[in-house]
């Protein structure tokens, strides 16, 4: 998980984040305490999410856990091209509506 501090063409002032390959139960300690300093200073977040090939429940909650927070502080959170992988892990757990993805895949 990497922060870029560039806007993302669609929306200026947003940070963007890139996924990575894995947002796992061995990446989910770093991904909350990320997520939780972005909570306090990002007006609006952009997931870039082409990459992800691997995710668990853990990673799912942790980023269910920042989508709650982010909707009661008001931020914009959006999905750039969120890999097949993403989509069908949060449809099959039922986070796929709460994660704002796309459920057909």
């Amino acid at each position: 998980m990497t922060d870029q501090s560039e806007p993302a063409p669609e929306q200026t002032n947003a940070t963007v984040i890139s996924c990575g390959e894995s947002i796992d139960i061995t990446t989910v300690m770093t991904w909350r305490d990320k997520l939780l300093e972005i909570l306090s200073v990002a007006p609006d977040v952009v997931f870039e999410a082409e990459s992800v090939e691997k995710i668990d429940t853990a990673g799912l909650q942790v980023l269910v856990a920042f989508m709650k927070d982010a909707r009661v502080k008001g931020l914009s959170v959006t999905w750039s091209n969120p890999s097949d992988v993403l989509c069908r892990a949060a449809m099959l757990t039922g986070f796929a509506d709460v994660l704002e993805l796309p459920t057909a895949v």
